[in-house]
């Protein structure tokens, strides 16, 4: 890939965004940073679970703002794919990026499998997850999860397998680095 390359793969929980975007930075050879696993790994810290830790960053927006900068400071490096929800708002023009979505029933069935835990209760923590951060984000940044505009490229996840999404992420990235150089 071409020297500096940024792509930041957005979208709510249970899409897929850390499967692919860990599967593409590994094709291509790219750092991988989620933004996701940074918030995770703050609430360890704060020995809390992610429910409880998304109710504390409501009234402490400086743990966003710290998620938030370190995603951005991994951009300014260049040859990274981000994952995060509002990485493509935040990041200075990304290269690439790629809004994954899929249907809440495809994503809480996903989420309930990777955490070993019922579709019901899956829902309800999905739900306030996505309502803590909806509101955080309108709060801190003026940022609607739900807005696509910052994105170059929305997949439905649903509809093909991992490797394929990835895959069509690849060929977007083969198109405009192809694109880039013709400039």
């Amino acid at each position: 890939m071409g020297a500096g390359i940024i792509i930041v793969i957005g979208g709510l929980h249970g899409t897929g965004k850390s499967t692919c975007a860990r599967m593409l930075a590994k094709k291509l050879k790219l750092r991988y940073l989620s933004a996701g696993e940074l918030f995770r790994a703050m609430a360890r810290e704060k020995d809390m679970n992610i429910e409880e830790f998304s109710r504390y960053a409501e009234n402490h927006h400086e743990v966003d703002r710290e998620v938030d900068s370190k995603t951005v400071q991994a951009s300014k490096k260049g040859n990274v794919v981000i994952e995060g929800q509002i990485a493509a708002a935040l990041v200075d023009r990304p290269d690439i990026a790629v809004f994954l979505t899929a249907p809440e029933q495809v994503r809480i069935e996903r989420l309930s499998h990777r955490d070993n835990k019922s579709n019901h209760e899956s829902l309800r923590e999905t739900k306030t997850r996505e309502e803590s951060e909806r509101k955080r984000y309108m709060e801190t940044y003026g940022i609607d999860v739900r807005d696509v505009s910052s994105y170059n490229l929305v997949i439905d996840t649903s509809k093909w397998s991992a490797e394929a999404v990835t895959g069509i992420i690849i060929e977007a990235v083969q198109e405009y680095t192809k694109e880039k150089l013709k400039t």
